[in-house]
């Protein structure tokens, strides 16, 4: 299954409520049969505030409609979601314990010693997908993407790029 491609990040905010809507009958199936003897947990690997934890949040109200269960959601930020992957690997395998897992969060099986791997996850759906994009200052002298190309090779290291960090989806393509 190929969760990545460069044209699109596989969850973000945006159009939340029909995705996380299509994605409920896999969900309900692998978490309804645990749901009764506990609390429904949702890790998100980053942040209060963002996109991945407002997708959280929003599926985490859909699916306590669904569930007879409290639902939680936990917020472990760090290292381009590797430590919120990490709580999800260690996690009891009860059904109790769901993430909202990224691009950055898979982009980091594509870098040597990742400390996890694809199969110890099961994806039970893609809830969004949101194209990465390049932004450049309007008073800035580069004004066209073939503006930006040039000066990328004939001298990268004039140019300065913010991304979300070492790790993530736009690393490898900054980089290349």
């Amino acid at each position: 299954m190929k969760l990545l491609n460069r044209s699109g990040r596989t969850v973000y905010a945006g159009g939340i409520l029909a995705c996380a809507l299509a994605c409920m009958p896999a969900i309900v199936a692998h978490a309804d049969e645990r749901a009764e003897s506990g609390v429904v947990q949702i890790i998100v690997p980053f942040g209060t505030g963002g996109g991945a934890d407002s997708l959280g949040r929003e599926t985490a109200r859909l699916l306590a409609g669904v569930l007879s269960a409290p639902i939680n959601i936990v917020n472990v930020s760090g290292a381009s979601g590797n430590k919120g992957i990490g709580k999800l690997i260690n996690s009891a395998a009860d059904g109790r314990t769901l993430a909202v897992l990224t691009a950055d969060t898979f982009s980091v099986l594509a870098y040597a010693n990742p400390g996890w791997k694809e199969a110890d996850v099961i994806p039970l759906g893609i809830l969004m997908q949101q194209p990465s994009a390049l932004f450049l200052p309007e008073n800035g002298r580069l004004k066209t993407w073939s503006d930006f190309e040039k000066e990328a090779r004939l001298r990268p290291e004039s140019l300065r790029v913010a991304i979300s960090g070492l790790g993530s989806p736009d690393y490898p393509c900054c980089r290349s």
